[in-house]
């Protein structure tokens, strides 16, 4: 099975934050996962890496609904972030069943995949699989 070092979860829910970080350590398939709640903080977790603060993920999963930053805020703001603090893989991972929600994000190169939450295992390890 193929491993990776770091996930970062973009989600301003606790619970489904909580329930995300079981589900990974479960699927034993990254070293690192690190957790913000918005997008402005996922922005600066990021550009901390410089800094040698925070590990460079691999995935991240990003939320759309959120306070403050929404996802699709983070993205525009991602898109001009320089390419050796960007994640190999970025899913949208959602509750959202609006399909303009998925129209849109298929405008945003640095999007990967668009899936419906919650992350299961099996979700986890395809991504891996497909991605690395």
């Amino acid at each position: 099975m193929k491993t990776i070092n770091c996930i970062l979860l973009v989600d301003d829910n606790p619970a489904i934050n909580a329930l995300h970080l079981m589900t990974i350590k479960a699927s034993k398939i990254c070293n690192e996962i690190n957790i913000t709640t918005d997008g402005e903080k996922a922005l600066s977790h990021l550009q901390d890496i410089k800094l040698n603060k925070h590990t460079k993920p691999d995935i991240i999963f990003l939320d759309i609904n959120m306070p403050r930053m929404n996802g699709f805020e983070f993205l525009e703001k991602y898109k001009n972030l320089n390419e050796q603090f960007k994640s190999k893989v970025v899913i949208i991972l959602t509750t959202s069943s609006n399909p303009d929600d998925q129209e849109k994000a298929k405008q945003y190169k640095d999007v990967t995949a668009f899936r419906s939450k919650p992350l299961t295992v099996e979700m986890i390890t395809e991504i891996v699989e497909k991605y690395f």
